[in-house]
């Protein structure tokens, strides 16, 4: 009679302390994620589109601001109001400007964690993590000062939205996927090839 709540408790712990090995492999892979994308992110100067804004598209004015970006860029407005507000902060240097990006890079990294568990479980998760931590394409448009991290973030919540949607549609669940897949659009027209197979 006293052994199944013994072994219960026993249960309990163990998934318990599995879980909480598996919130340290993931705090681990973002801390690193966030050490490869910061310790290099201002050993080379802009290049010329990053240059570009700072120099020609961001002024005092959001209006102003928009105007420009509306007459010389090709990507939607969400990172250019961010990097507006962002410049008003901590100013248009290199390191400055894209540390915006390499905040969304970093934060690419448990996205991709929670992909990977709701979709497989938790070696899957694990996998998801390292991988957005350490691909090389991804820690490059994290030291960009450019749109395209912004989509990978957002891009990457709107199909862990959509998951969570699928396995219950839930009102809830369903305004969080049209608001992430809404600011993957407002970050890249490309969102658009990302979100029609899932409309």
């Amino acid at each position: 009679r006293g052994a199944a709540p013994q072994r219960a408790r026993a249960r309990t712990a163990a998934l318990t302390a599995e879980g909480l090995r598996e919130w340290w492999r993931l705090i681990a892979l973002t801390l690193l994620a966030a050490a490869v994308r910061l310790s290099t992110i201002g050993l080379q100067g802009f290049w010329f589109d990053e240059a570009f804004t700072p120099v020609h598209v961001i002024h005092p004015s959001i209006v102003a601001t928009m105007e420009t970006m509306a007459h010389t860029e090709n990507s939607p407005p969400l990172w250019y109001v961010s990097i507006w507000a962002w410049t008003r902060v901590f100013g248009t240097g290199v390191v400055a400007m894209r540390t915006l990006s390499a905040l969304a890079g970093i934060a690419v990294v448990p996205a991709l964690w929670a992909i990977g568990q709701e979709l497989s479980g938790r070696r899957a998760a694990i996998a998801a993590a390292a991988l957005a931590a350490f691909n090389p394409l991804l820690v490059w448009y994290s030291q960009e000062a450019r749109t395209y991290e912004f989509f990978a973030l957002f891009g990457a919540l709107a199909v862990l939205c959509f998951v969570r949607a699928e396995k219950r549609p839930t009102g809830r669940r369903m305004a969080a996927f049209a608001l992430t897949g809404s600011l993957a659009l407002l970050s890249h027209y490309f969102a658009v090839f990302l979100l029609l197979p899932m409309s």
